[in-house]
């Protein structure tokens, strides 16, 4: 099959991604498979480029909407702003390491024993 693309294809695409659409919707809106929008990025820069700068406009009218709201005070757009930004303090996720120190035995945990409980230390039965 010839390669079908056209010049006009940089700005459609572009002007879309500003729309927000992914890679899926650009190729059904140009009437091609996925594959072939792939190639089309490979082989034409010049779209590449545009639908790059067109999702990065889009994302950072996204963001400065979201800080906006931040700052505005909107406590769901503070939270997710920092979840994302300050990833080391702000994440729902904390791992700790049980095992102990490597080549030390593994920490072991003590339960305290509730009346009537089923939790018990191993060697308390």
């Amino acid at each position: 099959m010839a390669d079908r693309y056209k010049t006009e294809y940089d700005e459609l695409g572009k002007n879309y991604c500003l729309l927000g659409a992914k890679d899926e919707d650009i190729a059904r809106f140009l009437g091609v498979t996925d594959r072939t929008l792939r190639n089309w990025k490979r082989d034409h820069p010049s779209f590449a480029e545009a639908l790059e700068h067109g999702k990065a406009r889009a994302d950072s009218l996204v963001a400065r909407s979201l800080y906006d709201r931040a700052l505005g005070g909107d406590t769901t757009a503070c939270i997710f702003w920092l979840k994302n930004r300050q990833k080391h303090a702000w994440r729902d996720r904390h791992e700790i390491d049980h095992s102990g120190k490597v080549g030390v035995d593994p920490i072991q945990l003590l339960l305290s024993q509730v009346e009537g409980s089923a939790l018990k230390p191993k060697d308390a039965a």
